[in-house]
């Protein structure tokens, strides 16, 4: 059946076959689980793409299952997606597209907590998925400094405008913030000690880049050491034939390290496994800043501590002009009590590096 009715544009997000298969997918398992697709808004063709892409990994006659239909009935009660059903099948669609043997999802009225039993070979792992909470402190702190970098766009400033951020501000501490903001001349620098830093000045490098991964020395020596770096950018894009820079707003923040992985470090401490099979944790970390390098520097602490925990899947996202699906990273736990067996590490142990899973559809 063809869905291209119920998205906004039928352009090259949706023509392709493969990007057609995915939306068609998305709009099948809606349509098996009693949603009325003439009652619902019509989509953006980029949208349903990728959230119809974990939906093409699966069997459409499983489609009626538990992990399926209670997502579909969510959204055609809110027309929004619940974003932690979301990663239970976005999860389990990863695990597929790294040729996983079997996937069976736990029922929610089995004893048993955690999400679902997977294998390679004839080993089943026992699978958790997660993702940080909007109350989690990295949401918070990237949260405040999208906030912050929209309001300070909106002035339309001929400069640069640069802010740090260590702490999550109070009402007048952000309305005090704001109001620097707002009468910041180029070339002004004004600080709180411990909290914040702003400064401007005139537009200055490449135009086409909003971001280069290098050391950062214009923190203040007040920064946190051991933290997580966030950042984000706002302002205009550079058109092809762009040379002079522009102006924009960068805010760039920390965040604790245990805030940053709060939600992972709760379902590691609330352990849901039953202890006598090897258990990955599947952490989406769309909303975390940098997740595999930032991982990779701190998990090893952990695992010391969660012997329980055999391996720590991380992804996020992927998407491009011709490519979607995730990128991801395995980390394995060498203090694990439960190790996986030769042929399931063998298996698994080329996916701990960065790599990419994804379908070309354009």
């Amino acid at each position: 059946m063809n869905y291209l009715e119920y998205i906004e544009d039928r352009d090259r997000y949706a023509t392709g076959a493969v990007a057609a298969n995915c939306i068609a997918s998305l709009f099948e398992c809606l349509e098996v689980n009693g949603v009325d697709l003439k009652l619902i808004p019509k989509m953006n063709s980029s949208i349903a793409l990728r959230r119809g892409l974990p939906f093409s990994y699966f069997d459409k006659s499983s489609y009626c299952h538990e992990i399926f239909s209670k997502l579909c009935k969510e959204y055609f009660k809110s027309y929004e997606f619940n974003e932690n059903h979301f990663a239970e099948v976005s999860s389990a669609a990863l695990l597929l597209a790294l040729n996983a043997k079997h996937i069976e999802p736990i029922k929610q009225t089995s004893s048993k907590s955690y999400d679902f039993d997977v294998s390679w070979g004839e080993e089943v792992i026992e699978v958790e998925v997660t993702r940080p909470g909007e109350k989690d402190a990295w949401a918070q702190r990237l949260a405040q400094a999208q906030r912050l970098a929209n309001y300070a766009n909106g002035l339309s400033r001929e400069f640069s405008i640069n802010i740090y951020l260590t702490e999550i501000l109070c009402n007048d501490e952000n309305a005090q913030l704001q109001s620097l903001i707002f009468g910041l001349k180029v070339g002004e620098r004004t600080e709180e000690k411990g909290k914040w830093l702003l400064f401007s000045e005139e537009p200055y490098g490449a135009p086409h880049v909003l971001f280069e991964n290098v050391v950062d020395r214009r923190r203040p020596e007040w920064w946190p050491q051991n933290a997580i770096n966030g950042f984000c950018v706002a302002g205009m894009l550079a058109s092809p034939t762009q040379k002079e820079p522009l102006p924009r707003v960068n805010v760039k923040f920390s965040c604790p390290f245990h805030g940053y992985i709060n939600r992972a470090k709760q379902k590691a401490t609330n352990f849901q496994g039953t202890r006598s099979r090897p258990f990955m944790l599947i952490l989406d970390a769309n909303v975390l800043g940098n997740p595999f390098d930032e991982l990779a520097r701190k998990l090893e602490h952990y695992f010391k501590k969660w012997k329980h925990m055999t391996a720590v899947l991380v992804y996020v996202d992927f998407y491009s002009r011709d490519e979607v699906g995730w990128e991801f990273q395995l980390f394995l736990n060498p203090h694990a009590t439960r190790k996986l067996d030769k042929f399931t590490e063998q298996q698994l142990s080329e996916l701990t590096e960065r790599k990419r899973a994804v379908k070309k559809y354009a």
